[in-house]
């Protein structure tokens, strides 16, 4: 067997290579190697994207099925062109029938000399993973919600490890997993291998559901997060402003229903106005908020969202503010909540029975309860401080909805219990 044959042979991925504890560089001894773990995003009924990193050039493919003989093969191609790169990798499977699959990712090295100078290098492939889709058949389903991690790892390592005891269906990243994005190799730890344990996946045996945070925009390579953070795919009927990209697809809101829960994700961009003198004209969020709403309005009238014992939503910053905060639509300060967001869309989620929106930003931890002016809960988790960061934990079935808030030491800060 070859040594980084690893199908069958109950290695664990870490065994591929090894990270440093400290900055998170790959150190692969000149070997071919994956640098990240497989990340599992975006998922319908029917497909899912798969996203990791290599050290040098490679042509990738995704070996599945729904057994561990992977009887199928994903590859990315366009106009008739395998995709490879030196780094980033993403893979959509498509035609998925069932709502559980197995699969490995495969890398073949490559050494470009010229248009008919290429040569193949080794072949490595990861252990198998079984992944579910979404389902919106399932009886129940579970969530794991994290906010405002900022590349630390004295929070991410108790996150991942607690994350992967409960064993979640979906875990969801609710904005600013960074400062700023300035250099690939950074955006490409962050995203594909947060923490400091080598290779140390969250998101390999369950879907991760990104929601873009304020923090997550900046940075000299912020345009580049699309190579790991998967977008959803685009709809026919999704309004232009959602992406103007002549190359660049996707979008970063979304409609989930699993189970008895429909989920609605909503990118609510930068904390300040964009004629603010700091993005140097590089903001475009007004109108990408607003397009959003079109959007959203469309979403809540599908019939599996509309139909969902349960509806709730994640944003980045809060929706809903205390009296007194600044809404962020001046050149003084910053939001503490998003007044244009809610200007567009706590109407329509209201409208639609929303129940709760979950968010972060504000780096402290609160249910805040309906009121007269909204009829919606808003909930929101910690800080990037080990005295205040936070899990957010949601279960659903049929007939209840039970969301907590815990610390690092997995003790209850807030707990909340909805019925249908």
């Amino acid at each position: 067997m070859k040594r980084r044959d690893l199908l069958g042979s109950g290695i664990a991925l870490g065994a591929i290579s090894a990270f440093g504890s400290s900055a998170g560089a790959a150190e692969t001894d000149g070997k071919f190697a994956f640098t990240s773990p497989p990340v599992v995003q975006t998922p319908l009924p029917d497909s899912i994207s798969i996203s990791w990193t290599t050290g040098a050039l490679a042509n990738c493919w995704v070996e599945w099925g729904y057994d561990r003989k992977l009887a199928f093969r994903a590859k990315a191609a366009h106009h008739g062109l395998i995709e490879f790169s030196e780094r980033f990798h993403s893979i959509r499977i498509r035609g998925i029938k069932k709502k559980r699959i197995f699969y490995r990712i495969a890398a073949q090295e490559l050494k470009y000399g010229g248009a008919y100078r290429i040569r193949t290098g080794e072949t490595i492939y990861s252990d198998v993973f079984s992944t579910g889709l979404a389902d919106p058949d399932a009886e129940k389903i579970s969530l794991t919600i994290t906010n405002d991690t900022h590349a630390k790892n004295a929070l991410l390592d108790p996150l991942i490890a607690r994350i992967n005891a409960l064993a979640p269906d979906f875990h969801v990243c609710n904005g600013d997993i960074c400062d700023s994005f300035n250099s690939e190799e950074q955006l490409a730890r962050i995203c594909l291998t947060p923490g400091s344990k080598p290779l140390s996946g969250w998101a390999s045996d369950r879907p991760l559901l990104y929601v873009p945070g304020n923090h997550d925009v900046r940075g000299r390579h912020a345009g580049a997060v699309v190579k790991a953070m998967s977008p959803w795919p685009l709809d026919p009927s999704d309004p232009p402003a959602l992406n103007r990209s002549a190359h660049i697809a996707g979008r970063y809101c979304f409609a989930l229903r699993h189970g008895p829960l429909a989920l609605i994700g909503l990118d609510t961009g930068e904390d300040k106005p964009d004629r603010h003198p700091a993005f140097a004209g590089l903001a475009d969020y007004e109108d990408y908020r607003r397009a959003q709403t079109q959007w959203l309005k469309t979403a809540l009238k599908r019939p599996e969202i509309k139909s969902a014992p349960f509806l709730i939503a994640a944003c980045h910053i809060p929706l809903r503010g205390l009296k007194g905060q600044n809404d962020g639509q001046t050149l003084k300060g910053y939001a503490s909540y998003s007044g244009h967001g809610q200007t567009e869309w706590l109407k329509p989620l209201a409208d639609a029975k929303c129940r709760m929106i979950i968010s972060g930003h504000t780096h402290r931890p609160r249910i805040q309860k309906p009121d007269d002016d909204c009829p919606i809960y808003q909930v929101i988790g910690g800080g990037s401080r080990a005295s205040s960061a936070t899990l957010v934990r949601l279960q659903a079935d049929n007939a209840k909805l039970q969301l907590t808030i815990e610390d690092l030491q997995a003790k209850q800060i807030h707990q909340l219990v909805l019925k249908r």
